[in-house]
């Protein structure tokens, strides 16, 4: 081999070296488009792991009592299947049963919940959160098969009977007294937005509870009766008091990425792959030119 030849080959083998030290930092160390958008960490959370404990020591969660209370659970147990922790109840009220959200502060003109649940009913109307404290009919529904916030508008989604539910509830401010809420639905892929709906009288809004608010779930209101399910699960229940995420958080924070939005463990183990195999190959050619 010429030493021309010798000084092309190194130069070739160099630009390789160069450019696998450069990918390997740059998946490292540089932002992605992902990292750089910031999911703020849940206000409220509850995994249902054999307790209703918030993990944020922000609220309380309190089970309806017996029957035959309003509302009221015939059963109330703790388990676990594909889909995770659960709590399931059963009630024989034609109200139903469930539990009752008290924050310790305000949930705010602004807000996300995010809930995963399943309904053993899904025909009509099956309250799923009573924003009033049970005043009145209004609320976020379970309706013929999909989701409806009553007496907002359309309705949109598709929910079968024991089909595990998971989405994003999202309330916007426009202005004082006017908001709109939007929900966002998926099973195994991304979240989509299914139905967005112009709140004039500040109807998605919590009751005051003291200092903070309260928020029913899955039982109905007093106003009515028979629209509630006869029991299912929940699997999941976390609240963003305050902040409206946007879709690209909520499908962020549907697959586990560290509230703060740091890199996900992939990218940086893809770099310092290449930031090793750029070191290695650095090594190698510094070994084979002495020995040239």
């Amino acid at each position: 081999m010429t030493a021309m030849m010798k000084r092309r080959k190194l130069s070739v083998c160099s630009r390789v070296v160069a450019a696998a030290v450069v990918v390997g930092a740059v998946a490292v160390g540089a932002p992605t488009s992902a990292s750089a958008v910031v999911v703020p960490a849940p206000t409220i959370e509850y995994n249902f792991s054999g307790n209703l404990t918030d993990s944020k020591s922000a609220s309380t969660l309190t089970p309806a009592g017996a029957c035959e209370g309003d509302p009221c659970n015939d059963t109330a147990t703790f388990g676990s299947d594909a889909d995770g922790n659960y709590w399931a109840w059963t009630s024989s009220n034609a109200r139903g049963g469930g539990l009752t959200l008290l924050t310790n502060s305000k949930i705010g003109d602004e807000y996300t919940i995010r809930i995963k649940f399943s309904y053993k009913d899904v025909s009509s109307y099956r309250k799923l959160i009573d924003y009033a404290n049970r005043a009145t009919d209004k609320g976020f529904y379970v309706y013929s098969g999909g989701l409806k916030f009553y007496s907002l508008g359309s309705a949109g989604g598709s929910v079968a009977v024991d089909q595990v539910v998971d989405l994003y509830a999202v309330r916007t401010s426009t202005g004082p007294g006017t908001g709109t809420f939007t929900v966002y639905f998926g099973t195994s892929g991304a979240f989509v937005q299914v139905f967005s709906v112009s709140d004039p009288g500040d109807t998605s809004l919590a009751a005051d509870s003291g200092s903070g608010s309260i928020l029913g779930l899955f039982y109905d209101d007093t106003a009515t009766s028979s629209e509630a399910t006869s029991g299912g699960k929940v699997y999941d229940l976390k609240v963003w008091s305050g902040t409206a995420l946007t879709e690209e958080q909520i499908n962020l924070d549907r697959v586990g990425l560290p509230p703060t939005g740091t890199n996900p463990a992939a990218p940086i183990a893809l770099g310092s792959i290449l930031l090793a195999a750029g070191v290695v190959l650095v090594l190698t050619q510094r070994k084979r030119t002495v020995t040239v």
